[in-house]
């Protein structure tokens, strides 16, 4: 597909953008028929640029109900009495968060070692203390201006696979079983279909002719492919979604939506990203306006351990940044692709076998077997 081909689909996603934006819904949580969720919903009172007829075939048909997200219908807590929702305020969904958080707690009363800064970290203590900063600055979150908490119809997911084009055009949009009705600030994300965080490159530079290695060239290419496609999306948003382009100059936008994200599974995974997010909304307080003290405080001894420990982060975030295009975080690679990308997995598994050893070797291998997979 010809760059000017891809500046019209660029087009027609900020198109798809501004009709879900242009419907507000006056709470947030998954639709429903109205039928299948008596007595646990509420109804869709919606204001946008819809015909009466519309509006009212879209109130007697359908509601907002719970928030159907795996986080809340985990089969271990499935029975538990905790908030899924609808929610009428951004504040009460972050605190139906932390609430969530905070029952699935498996602390047990264990001293940590304050030696250990893996403990200092990741036990079940650190993140809950990390549970009680996000407490802490949730209330702050979402953006003074209501226009950028109303709720709207979100789909998260705009990668590449999930749009079916035909003739140059959008004829199609699929997985949309995740969308739900969430405050605009949390859809500060851009497609990930546009989505490019490398170094912006316009045009091809000056010795790209001298370029021999065939790799190296096409890389460079899709660098200011991508560049292009970003900055073009960005300038079609400007001119034609005013709400999200608010949404994107809103100061520390993508922190307050990271923050949310990551401690909304804060069991799981590394503390790293939720850590850095907290921490950056210690430093840069004073752009949220808030007219009160920061409310949380990461100690020397925290910081130290955490900076410590994100050296190791960044470089693995390094190495993804490096297959940005070939390879997503998730998996994905094209189909043209699929071959070289699971012989290069298949050549830093046995990379990694041979040079490392012990403790280190044993979590690679857990962490890597499921390159055995690709065959």
């Amino acid at each position: 597909m010809e760059l000017k081909e891809k500046f019209k689909i660029v087009e027609e996603v900020v198109g798809i953008q501004k009709k879900l934006q242009s419907v507000a819904f006056s709470s947030y949580g998954s639709l429903y028929y109205k039928s299948d969720v008596a007595g646990y919903s509420s109804s869709i009172d919606i204001d946008g640029s819809l015909p009466p007829s519309a509006k009212t075939y879209a109130e007697d048909r359908f509601v907002v109900g719970p928030l159907a997200e795996r986080s809340f219908w985990e089969p271990e807590h499935a029975g538990s009495a905790i908030d899924r929702g609808p929610w009428s305020s951004a504040q009460s969904y972050l605190r139906a968060i932390s609430e969530r958080e905070e029952s699935k707690c498996p602390l047990k009363e264990t001293p940590t070692d304050p030696q250990d800064d893996s403990d200092l970290l990741d036990s079940p203590q650190a993140r809950l203390s990390l549970l009680h900063k996000f407490e802490a600055v949730s209330a702050y979150l979402p953006p003074s201006q209501q226009s950028l908490n109303r709720g709207t119809l979100f789909p998260w997911d705009l990668r590449a696979p999930n749009f079916f084009i035909e003739d140059g055009r959008i004829t199609s949009l699929i997985d949309w079983q995740d969308a739900w009705v969430a405050p605009l600030f949390m859809q500060e994300r851009r497609p990930q279909l546009l989505e490019y965080d490398g170094k912006m490159m316009l045009q091809l530079p000056d010795y790209f002719e001298t370029i021999e290695n065939k790799a190296e060239k096409a890389k460079v290419q899709t660098q200011v492919e991508r560049s292009i496609l970003s900055w073009y999306y960005h300038r079609v948003v400007r001119g034609r979604l005013p709400a999200l382009q608010e949404l994107f100059d809103l100061p520390l936008a993508r922190i307050r939506r990271e923050t949310v994200l990551l401690a909304s599974d804060i069991w799981k995974g590394e503390t790293i990203p939720l850590r850095e997010c907290l921490y950056q909304l210690q430093r840069q307080w004073n752009k949220l306006n808030t007219n009160i003290a920061c409310p949380i405080h990461f100690s020397t001894q925290e910081i130290e351990a955490h900076e410590e420990a994100s050296s190791d982060w960044d470089e693995r975030a390094k190495f993804w940044d490096s297959l940005s295009g070939f390879v997503s975080q998730d998996g994905y690679t094209s189909l043209e692709t699929y071959e070289e990308a699971r012989k290069l997995f298949k050549e830093l598994r046995e990379e990694g076998r041979h040079s490392l050893s012990g403790k280190e070797l044993a979590e690679f291998e857990i962490q890597s077997k499921w390159v055995e997979r690709l065959g």
